[in-house]
């Protein structure tokens, strides 16, 4: 879940359509050493990254397909966003 509003700005040269992406990030954190004298994160931090891609991406989920239209950008309405579904019983 995204807590804070996240504002993407859209280069002037983005192609039309652009796709709007969310994709889940883990990142290392505060590396401790081990005993073999190397070392090993001991934190993981989990976080999300949204961007824009010429097309729906196979590597994060496409909520939303933008349009220039009229001399700005709208949400295409024919499009329809990545839908995730779960396993009950988990």
């Amino acid at each position: 879940m995204v807590h804070d509003v996240i504002v993407v700005p859209i280069p002037c040269d983005a192609p039309s359509p652009t796709c709007v992406v969310v994709q889940f990030i883990e990142r290392m954190m505060d590396p401790v050493p081990t005993a073999d004298g190397r070392s090993e994160p001991s934190r993981i931090e989990e976080s999300c990254d949204v961007s824009l891609a010429p097309g729906p991406c196979d590597a994060g989920v496409t909520l939303a397909r933008l349009i220039w239209e009229k001399a700005s950008w709208r949400v295409d309405p024919a499009f329809t966003p990545t839908r995730l579904f779960t396993r009950r019983g988990w």
